[in-house]
């Protein structure tokens, strides 16, 4: 009895540090909201409705966000040592951005699924979106390289600026260079949810109000509404992408 309370409790877990809207979270065929600070392991299902969005921080400082009517798995979360990590994130609908930190040791790897296509991460920030189960997954890579393979072919690379639509049968549909405008507007919201990442773990962030300035207690009993209200208050501000690029470059300037 006491042995598998304590695996429990060494089981690495995901910390919700942003909710918009409605979110639930799915365990072991029972649902109930998801709120601010709660926390998410292994295979655990996160689902959002219209108008919501959730932003999830993983033990090693990666963060997902997972967008309006979407449904997602945390497959595998590992973490045995400092230079190591395995996740394995499956997008069943919708979309998911992942800003990932640095993979560090030779076994480690950061992967998102959906469909028949499997996204191996190299240290980068993505995109994936799929609009519905019947249609073919998209993989947009931000910064850095993406390889993705899908079924027994030989891994495709998806660079920095670039999109790659596979078809439902899991055949690469085309491989396609973002606009220079919708690039840059990628690399905004990119650097909003990495100001949101780094506002969530450091505590020299720049309060952009006096709420952040008094942080919240995480975890309250409080209701789900509260709750909704106090991560638009502390984190609204970091995940406007105008706004997000100007405080990332405050809270991780550029070294002299």
């Amino acid at each position: 009895m006491i042995l598998p309370l304590l695996l429990a409790l060494a089981a690495p877990h995901a910390t919700v540090v942003y909710v918009e809207g409605n979110v639930a979270i799915e365990r072991a065929g029972k649902k109930q909201a998801l709120l601010l600070g709660a926390t998410l392991a292994e295979e655990d299902f996160v689902v959002t409705e219209e108008d919501s969005q959730i932003r999830v921080r993983l033990p090693d400082r990666s963060l997902l966000r997972v967008g309006p009517r979407s449904r997602v798995q945390l497959s595998k979360m590992s973490f045995p040592d400092a230079q190591t990590k395995t996740v394995s994130v499956k997008l069943i609908v919708g979309r998911l951005w992942a800003s990932v930190s640095k993979l560090l040791g030779p076994s480690s790897k950061f992967e998102i699924e959906s469909a028949n296509a499997v996204a191996g991460v190299r240290g980068t920030e993505l995109e994936v979106a799929r609009a519905s189960e019947s249609v073919g997954p998209s993989i947009t890579t931000v910064v850095g390289d993406v390889g993705v393979r899908v079924g027994g072919a030989d891994e495709t690379i998806v660079g920095a600026g670039q999109r790659l639509s596979l078809n439902l049968n899991g055949s690469t549909d085309a491989l396609s260079r973002l606009s220079a405008t919708e690039l840059s507007a990628m690399r905004d919201d990119s650097r909003a949810l990495s100001a949101t990442r780094l506002a969530a773990t450091s505590e020299q962030a720049p309060a952009p109000n006096a709420f952040l300035a008094r942080r919240p207690v995480i975890g309250m009993a409080v209701d789900a509404a509260e709750q909704r209200q106090r991560s638009a208050d502390v984190f609204g501000p970091y995940n406007d992408a105008s706004k997000g690029a100007q405080l990332f470059a405050k809270i991780n300037p550029p070294p002299p």
